[in-house]
């Protein structure tokens, strides 16, 4: 406290004196003393907030211009590769500050030396090093001026602010780049879903077309909306018994679209501070805001959002408090813009009316236990991974696995493994006798 004081008394005191400002910087003015918050010590509050895709895009314009891009090794940049490029990661580069951009567009240029350098590797030809350690040299000493225009601080650079363009920067680069990086903002959140692929999802076809439109209108495409006149979605409620692939397809959408995403697990939100579980609530969709465009993925809906009065013996009230913040950051004072919410329950009927309603939820979504066909296109993809003897018909199998859900057909051919491996340790394929002994079993707990 005597350090704060005198702190307050200083800046104060200099205040006095003409031609001198005192400028403060802070990444979280909550944590500031009340002291330094009053209005006579800093007059004016300044909030350097996270680009916009927008001002990505002008950021990364002036980076990528000092480079000389290209899709392939034989292709010379011109304004529409730049675009492209521009375009591809102002989208994929959501919540990054200019200082992320900057060494993204560093970790590219040395990814394609590399590569050169393994080309080159076995030949005798002059090394490139020496110029590319002077174009990692010139990436590091860029800075943006008052002019919005790149310069080369280097005193050694000094009148020359053109980095060489020798080297051809591939799009493959750029995404060995983004594989390995670690924005600032996105390691604070560490809310990253494993990596899954569509192709890796067997069947529901119609169903997965359907979300990713839904996704890419309302977010990638929402300038489309505003034209119309409309507003876009809110939220996709994905219900259906468990297994069925709901959390699958969520983490699908998130490793293809490139969007950051922020995961509530609901049993594991609650804290025991009284509220503390809605202040959680309010910064996930606080730093939400921030880095769009966003995916808040609600896991396990029902154990947050549950009706009112299935809670009728927790005297406490915390469900309560904690869907009442739920409902006011979906649909509050504060509007929600490219920011999706996507939940995922098998208990419908115990999700509270007030979250269902359009401009919360705005699409319901069922997916249900996979018919013949799609039980055949998940068993399809599965042999990809596992090693199956001849004799094993997936045909006549997805037939048989009537009521059998996506997760039932995995653990089908886990335990098809086990009772091949029992008996013979060494054995590398599953015959068709070893899934009969399994499925006899699985079919006799169904009924």
């Amino acid at each position: 406290m005597k350090v704060i004081s005198m702190l307050v008394r200083e800046i104060q005191d200099i205040y006095k004196i003409d031609q001198v400002f005192v400028v403060g910087f802070t990444c979280d003015k909550s944590k500031l003393p009340v002291e330094l918050c009053k209005v006579e010590i800093f007059q004016h509050n300044l909030v350097l907030s996270i680009p916009s895709r927008k001002q990505r895009e002008e950021i990364l314009s002036l980076y990528l211009s000092k480079l000389n891009l290209s899709f392939s090794v034989n292709e010379a940049m011109n304004n529409s590769v730049m675009k492209d490029y521009i375009t591809k990661l102002g989208l994929m580069t959501s919540g990054y500050v200019p200082n992320d951009l900057g060494k993204l567009c560093r970790l590219a240029v040395l990814q394609a030396l590399s590569n050169v350098e393994n080309i080159n590797k076995n030949n005798k030809k002059v090394s490139v090093s020496d110029n590319m350690n002077n174009i990692i040299k010139d990436l590091t000493n860029l800075r943006i001026n008052e002019n919005n225009e790149i310069e080369n601080v280097s005193e050694n650079n000094k009148g020359n602010n053109n980095i060489r363009s020798s080297l051809i920067i591939s799009w493959n680069d750029f995404e060995y780049a983004m594989s390995i990086m670690h924005p600032l903002q996105k390691i604070e959140l560490e809310s990253i879903l494993p990596q899954q692929k569509w192709n890796d999802i067997g069947g529901y076809e119609h169903i997965k077309k359907k979300i990713k439109q839904a996704v890419e209108w309302s977010i990638i495409k929402h300038e489309t909306y505003k034209k119309l006149g409309a507003k876009p979605l809110s939220g996709i409620l994905l219900y259906g018994p468990s297994g069925c692939g709901k959390t699958l397809m969520v983490q699908a959408l998130v490793t293809e679209s490139h969007m950051n995403v922020i995961c509530i697990d609901g049993p594991k939100i609650y804290s025991k501070y009284l509220g503390d579980t809605e202040k959680i609530i309010r910064g996930l969709f606080k730093r939400a805001r921030q880095i769009i465009p966003c995916i808040v993925f609600i896991d396990e809906l029902d154990s947050i959002a549950s009706k009112r009065e299935w809670d009728c013996s927790n005297s406490s009230g915390v469900n309560e408090r904690v869907l009442s913040t739920l409902l006011n950051e979906i649909d509050g004072i504060q509007e929600l813009k490219q920011v999706l919410i996507i939940g995922c329950t098998n208990k419908l009927d115990q999700i509270d009316d007030a979250l269902l309603r359009p401009g919360r939820f705005d699409q319901l979504i069922y997916i249900g236990l996979p018919n013949e066909s799609e039980r055949l296109n998940i068993l399809q993809i599965m042999s990809k991974k596992v090693s199956f003897n001849n004799d094993v018909n997936l045909n006549e199998l997805s037939k048989s696995t009537n009521l059998f859900t996506g997760a039932d057909l995995e653990n089908l051919i886990r335990e098809s493994g086990l009772c091949a491996l029992r008996e013979n340790i060494l054995g590398t394929k599953i015959y068709n006798r070893h899934i009969e002994i399994v499925l006899k079993n699985k079919i006799k707990n169904l009924k």
